[in-house]
């Protein structure tokens, strides 16, 4: 009998099967976690940079001590006490092999000139490929006097601000920069939350937060703070969010195209999330003269806030300067508010900075100025009327427009009997005696004078300081040690307006030309409003709410620049703010011939409709003739642009 044997092959089959995706399973996953363990971003070289000042050949040599080659691209910026210059290796290079690169071992060499025994000297070098730092090394810190001064980081182009920002933005993005190139931190927070960002060890450019979940009609405050390891710069901005629709809008088609009655009812197609739909509409009585023929006019919106015409800078608060720019009242406006253009309160000391040498009957015990500090060095003398003049002081630094105190203290001193005649002169004359000084023999006291409590910055800065010795027998020397000028500025308000608008496609060749504004709030303070040619010239006074109309003098080319300021320029101590609605120019001629009317806002209490349907009674305010349509859908900021051609037309009959 054959007795069965238990086959095993299949068995051995199914481990091989099983062993083989195990080992297929485990190879995956090992070249998974290789591949994406690997960072696809560029990084920083690895390199290490020594730098040192040769000062007898004058050069300043970084050198190449080991690591990666350096591209030629790579940025070099030098920084010698105020003096800044940036350049790229490849025109520093000690090439030593010819390959553009910077390799171990080479050399990239600044040549400077000049005496930098107590300058600041500081190297950077920036990797191009990633704009990352790879040295920042402060070479010499030089003496206080010549370390320059390090100021805080900037913050410019923030977006977004302001109202309107639809619910949809992503991003919120700001340029920084460090006006000495400094490395720095950065961030940016959000209140209510809705997205943060940061940076470390970073250098200038733009830098952003990516947002989320924004709500409408909500109010956003974005803080950006940056530290260059000297100062931290800290500001807030604030945008509003808007769920608005697509402002969008088409005037419906009129048919019959014939129109006999008056008023008419005209419909526009928009969404009814919209704020309001504004009907626009021109008139011709040929069908071809739209742009008015010999009797047309023109309503020019102002176009620019910032020509700066008298290159003064603007003085005051400008918001929402947007919302002038129509030709008809609405809701918005802009918003003008005075600006404090005053000063805090303040003193100083100015020290004798000069001696000018005009009369020298004093010896001294040092060079030039003498009199300039509270130390050994001085002038002396014992010979009847000897003059020394003159000594100038340093200028204050206090306000241009202030009104100065001042005190002169001279430190003199001899046997008791004999003394000094100060003369002080600011107008270029020979100067005012301002009395006995050192008629004592302590050498620790110093005689003082009020000048007086109204001196200009001006007459300040001209003072000059002459010393006339008077002997009273037996002669012995009388020394001055040190003399200097103590003034003091008082505090001022003085709120003011000054702003400067501009018009760039004037129609400045009809019959009548008038510039208008319109006021939402009675003024609390007159406004005065001028044109320039050559300097500003007066129009007129605004002095109550609505339309204030003056003839706009002046108006010669296409170009027309005008002046809006607050009539009391002087140390005002009460803010005030104006609500202004519309700023624009209405020009219009008066003789025969073919008539018509350009686009203009129909004028109606009831344009803009502000709510839907969106229709108006229309009732043909140029009598018969030919007209054309258009709308202006608007939701919050945004606003249609009007179209290239008429939405609608008809002819009344």
């Amino acid at each position: 009998m054959t007795k069965k044997r238990r086959s095993s092959q299949a068995v051995s089959e199914v481990l091989d099967i099983v062993l083989l995706l195990g080992i297929t399973i485990g190879l995956f996953a090992f070249l998974n976690y290789i591949v994406f363990s690997y960072s696809f971003q560029p990084s920083a070289p690895s390199v290490n940079l020594v730098g040192s000042i040769d000062k007898t050949n004058g050069i300043i040599t970084i050198e190449h001590n080991g690591g990666e080659s350096l591209d030629g691209k790579t940025q070099i910026i030098i920084t010698i006490g105020s003096d800044t210059t940036p350049s790229n290796v490849i025109d520093l290079l000690s090439d030593t092999n010819g390959d553009g690169k910077w390799n171990f071992g080479e050399t990239v060499q600044f040549p400077y000139y000049g005496d930098t025994t107590s300058s600041y000297i500081r190297a950077i070098v920036i990797d191009p490929s990633t704009n990352t730092l790879i040295l920042s090394a402060v070479l010499q810190q030089g003496s206080t006097a010549s370390v320059i001064t390090n100021d805080p980081p900037t913050f410019t182009s923030p977006d977004p601000t302001g109202g309107g920002i639809p619910i949809t933005t992503t991003l919120l993005s700001i340029t920084i920069q460090d006006p000495e190139g400094d490395p720095f931190s950065w961030t940016i927070t959000t209140s209510p939350n809705i997205g943060t960002s940061s940076g470390n060890n970073e250098l200038n450019g733009t830098k952003t937060c990516t947002i989320a979940g924004l709500a409408d009609s909500t109010t956003y405050t974005w803080t950006v703070k940056a530290f260059d390891g000297h100062h931290w710069t800290n500001k807030n901005y604030i945008f509003i969010t808007s769920s608005c629709p697509v402002t969008d809008t088409l005037v419906n088609t009129i048919s019959p195209y014939l129109v006999s009655v008056n008023p008419f009812m005209i419909t526009s197609t928009g969404d009814s999330g919209l704020d309001s739909v504004t009907l626009h509409y021109r008139w011709s009585d040929d069908n071809s003269s739209w742009d008015g023929g010999n009797s047309s006019w023109n309503n020019d919106t102002v176009d620019w806030n910032g020509p700066n015409k008298d290159s003064s800078a603007d003085k005051g608060i400008e918001t929402n300067f947007i919302n002038v720019q129509g030709t008809s009242p609405d809701t918005n406006v802009m918003i003008l508010q005075e600006a404090n253009q005053g000063w805090s309160s303040g003193s100083e000391n100015l020290n004798v900075n000069n001696f000018d040498n005009t009369a020298k009957g004093w010896s001294a015990t040092t060079t030039p100025p003498y009199l300039n500090a509270d130390d050994s060095e001085n002038v002396f003398t014992q010979s009847n009327g000897a003059t020394e003049a003159w000594f100038n002081f340093s200028d204050t630094t206090g306000p241009s427009a202030g009104v100065y105190s001042v005190i002169l203290y001279v430190k003199a001193w001899g046997d008791g009997n004999d003394w000094v005649n100060p003369y002080i002169d600011y107008t270029g004359g020979a100067g005012s005696d301002m009395g006995d000084f050192g008629k004592h023999s302590s050498e620790s006291t110093y005689d003082s004078i009020n000048l007086g409590t109204t001196f200009t910055r001006a007459q300040v800065n001209a003072m000059r300081l002459k010393l006339i010795y008077t002997r009273s027998p037996p002669a012995s020397n009388l020394f001055v040690d040190h003399a200097y000028l103590a003034v003091s500025w008082n505090a001022v308000t003085d709120y003011e307006l000054n702003t400067e608008y501009q018009f760039n496609n004037s129609a400045y060749n009809r019959d009548n030309e008038q510039i208008c504004f319109y006021l939402t709030a009675a003024p609390t303070e007159t406004l005065v409003v001028s044109y320039y040619n050559a300097g500003w010239v007066s129009l007129g006074n605004i002095v109550h709410t609505g339309w204030t109309n003056f003839t706009a003098n002046g108006l010669t080319n296409v170009t027309y620049n005008i002046q809006i300021k607050d009539q009391n320029q002087t140390n005002e101590i009460t803010q005030h703010t104006w609500t202004i609605d519309v700023i624009m120019l209405h020009t219009w001629n008066s003789t025969g011939g073919s008539h018509g009317q350009n686009w203009a806002i129909w004028s109606d209490a009831n344009n803009p409709d502000t709510s839907t349907p969106w229709s108006w009674n229309f009732n043909f305010p140029k009598g018969i003739g030919y007209y054309e349509f258009y709308s202006i859908g608007k939701c919050g900021g945004n606003i249609e642009t009007a179209p290239v051609s008429a939405d609608a037309r008809c002819q009344k009959t």
